[in-house]
């Protein structure tokens, strides 16, 4: 189990700023075994890249003030050779978005060079540093990561219309991980009653079917989650209720809806 940040009073978070000193004091104002464990690495193993940043969930969940438990995704500034050469060092094994998955100390740690993102290696999107890494995500309210050298957010302006607004909007698409995406729009827009932005909405009418309903349910399976997808019977009635919202925050309420 990881550390867990929640603040019933934070609420949404108003600017980088913001989502900065919720961090740092999430990580590193009491002992805490998680900021232990990313010190660690930091020091040690991480030492000589350029420069390492948090992305995905954590920046999110604590600029949304909710709760945070979870594995940590860490972007690095550096060659994907470099990289590899430190995971071997590490014993950590590949991980299904072709990165590296470790656990050190009491985290568990998913980590890639900045150069192997998807929408880089394709060239939906052009990037040189980690400043550029907000362009890439799929989702909107993914686009910011915390600067592990700085300390400081580094995030996309419609990272912060998604947080406001409680949407979620697809950011760069096509993507290599297309159930991938639907279960997590799903979870997502139905654990935390979330606005489905219209780009989003093409998507889930395109390819949530039957075919990709089977295999929202073997994902959720697979990985434990409270069980959310496998109440419904049929695509037909998974998309009628993430489309129209229907169940809302009352029903679902689920701690990891990610």
């Amino acid at each position: 189990m990881m550390a867990d940040f929640k603040n019933s009073n934070a609420g949404i978070a108003a600017d980088d700023q913001d989502v900065e000193r919720r961090i740092s004091a999430f990580l590193w104002r009491d002992p805490n075994p998680f900021g232990a464990a990313l010190d660690s690495l930091m020091d040690g193993p991480f030492a000589h890249f350029k420069r390492c940043a948090i992305a995905g969930g954590m920046v999110r969940d604590i600029a949304r003030g909710d709760a945070f438990d979870s594995d940590i995704d860490i972007v690095i500034e550096a060659t994907i050779d470099e990289v590899a050469t430190v995971a071997a060092s590490l014993g950590a094994r590949r991980n299904v978005f072709g990165g590296w998955r470790t656990r050190f100390g009491d985290a568990d740690i998913d980590f890639w060079a900045f150069e192997s993102t998807w929408t880089l290696r394709t060239g939906l999107v052009k990037g040189r540093s980690l400043d550029d890494f907000p362009k890439t995500t799929f989702f909107t309210h993914d686009a910011a990561v915390f600067d592990l050298n700085s300390h400081r957010v580094v995030s996309h302006g419609i990272f912060w219309d998604a947080i406001k607004r409680g949407e979620i909007e697809i950011n760069v698409e096509p993507t290599p991980s297309i159930e991938g995406n639907l279960y997590r729009a799903a979870r997502r827009i139905l654990g935390w009653g979330l606005v489905v932005g219209p780009r989003l909405r093409r998507f889930i009418e395109r390819y949530l079917d039957d075919d990709s309903f089977r295999k929202l349910l073997k994902i959720e399976a697979g990985k434990g989650h409270p069980p959310l997808i496998v109440r419904f019977q049929n695509s037909t009635e998974l998309k009628a209720a993430v489309l129209g919202n229907r169940l809302g925050n009352e029903m679902m309420k689920l701690e990891n809806p990610s």
